[in-house]
């Protein structure tokens, strides 16, 4: 590819492209890691910016003209940072390189009997591939459609199964217990492996009710219960017995009406328990729910499928969804023979080939959606990576979202011209923002800031509180201000 971006060529690029063949293929058009030029007049002027913020810890910054490869400012650029989110980058294209952007996981239903005079004569299984976008919607329609296969009644039991797909209760064991963004991880999933907690309070107490909601039906589930607590704390604890999962929440804590996501941590059978409520919705009963055992020779009865890959990363960069990130990753690694048995296998899998086919050299990866606080990159390298992609695979700037622009007051700003292509990534005391400026700008420009304070975030780690930790939205509050105060300096033309 030659040098010329002009407005017209980045537009085209943005619209999207076909998907091009793995990053291996290629050849490297421009150096992968651009000469850093001395300091310049600006930065006693980022420095001033910088102290301006507000904010406890280091800030890193690194920004790359897009068309000549040149550093356009670097500070702190070989600092490791906890990237958050902004994870989610490499992810994506580690799944795209290892999966295609076509890919789709499947969801279906199986038996190992035959159909007459519409009973199913042996036994249904649910067996999963994987799908992190499967939803009660989803669940439904695959219900629906093994009743219109003919089956009115089934003489067997209901098996599941997410095949030899790792089962992890939790991304990150040091997140709040409650923390719907921090759910279990398995073959079968439903609703991002969450369920909807609701509460009102009546005159003779706090009714209290959970569901796998979907679009317009609201299933309940046998397999997880609550209740509420006349303890302060902790607002909410949760434990499993040899069927169940526990909740319990203290009242205290509860308004008049709410509600919200609470993760899952058995997500296989909590999906077979709704789908056997969803058939039972039908009139298909079923009796007993078991893990199955090693898979027989199975007939197939139904089947769901995902939305393709590049569909899914859209939604996971667009919303930041964890559990998505995790199953691409893990699956990207198990279809390319890595060890995909734990996040932290798999992560570092995908941390090798980052290393290889982007020059990612100061990296280390805990897992695939940036929630664990231990995995590390530095900006210098992430804008690094971030130019290459665009040199090599400008379509992937369709996948990003557009970031508002914003003032420096932090307002958005409505006469920016400025169009930002890029991804947000948020811990307690960690705030980051990486990816393009595309247009309203001389030159377009890929850059990465980041912004943490490990100290503060250890200590409220340690505090283990069920609430924000004190000063910790204030501080990435002013975190997300500097990095758009930043953006617009980089961003005018005189900077160089």
């Amino acid at each position: 590819m030659g040098q010329d971006l002009s407005r017209r060529k980045m537009a085209a690029y943005i619209a999207g492209t076909a998907f091009c063949a793995p990053l291996a293929l290629y050849a490297q058009s421009v150096s992968l890691r651009p000469r850093s030029r001395p300091g310049s007049a600006a930065s006693s002027e980022f420095d001033r910016i910088r102290a301006r913020a507000g904010i406890t810890g280091e800030v890193g910054i690194s920004a790359i003209n897009l068309e000549t490869g040149k550093v356009i400012y670097e500070k702190n650029q070989a600092k490791s940072f906890a990237p958050a989110s902004v994870l989610k980058i490499i992810t994506a294209l580690y799944a795209l390189e290892k999966l295609g952007p076509t890919f789709r996981f499947s969801t279906q239903a199986l038996t190992d009997g035959t159909i007459k005079n519409g009973q199913l004569l042996g036994n249904l299984y649910l067996v999963g591939s994987g799908d992190p976008m499967l939803d009660t919607d989803h669940l439904l329609a695959l219900a629906n459609d093994v009743k219109a296969a003919g089956i009115s009644s089934i003489s067997g039991d209901l098996f599941y199964t997410g095949q030899d797909f790792p089962k992890i209760s939790q991304i990150d064991s040091l997140q709040p217990v409650q923390a719907g963004y921090n759910p279990a991880v398995s073959g079968l999933n439903l609703n991002f492996n969450r369920i909807y907690f609701e509460w009102t309070k009546t005159a003779s107490g706090t009714e209290l009710r959970l569901d796998a909601r979907g679009t317009s039906i609201f299933p309940k589930t046998n397999s997880i219960a609550i209740s509420a607590s006349d303890t302060q704390t902790p607002v909410y604890s949760y434990s499993e017995s040899s069927n169940k999962e526990v909740w319990t929440v203290s009242k205290h804590a509860l308004n008049e009406k709410g509600g919200g996501w609470l993760p899952v941590r058995k997500p296989e059978r909590y999906c077979a328990d709704i789908f056997s409520d969803l058939l039972a919705g039908l009139g298909i009963y079923i009796g007993r729910k078991s893990p199955a055992p090693d898979l027989p020779v199975l007939q197939p009865i139904a089947s769901h499928e995902s939305a393709p890959l590049n569909e899914m990363l859209i939604h996971m960069l667009k919303y930041s969804i964890n559990l998505t990130a995790e199953i691409l990753g893990l699956t990207a690694t198990q279809k390319s023979g890595g060890d995909a048995s734990s996040l932290t296998s798999s992560a570092r899998h995908m941390q090798l080939w980052a290393q290889k086919q982007l020059s990612v050299e100061e990296a280390h990866f805990v897992d695939h959606s940036g929630l664990g606080d231990m995995s590390r990159i530095t900006p210098s390298d992430l804008s690094s990576a971030l130019h290459q992609i665009f040199r090599e695979r400008p379509e992937f700037l369709s996948l990003l979202r557009k970031i508002k622009p914003r003032d420096n007051t932090g307002k958005i700003d409505t006469s920016s011209k400025l169009e930002i292509r890029a991804k947000t990534g948020t811990l307690n005391f960690v705030s980051s923002l990486a990816g393009y400026v595309v247009d309203g700008v001389g030159s377009p420009f890929a850059f990465t800031i980041m912004s943490q304070d490990l100290s503060r975030r250890a200590a409220a780690q340690a505090e283990n509180k069920d609430t924000s930790p004190e000063g910790s939205k204030r501080w990435n509050f002013r975190s997300r201000r500097l990095q758009h105060q930043i953006l617009n300096r980089l961003s005018e033309t005189d900077i160089e």
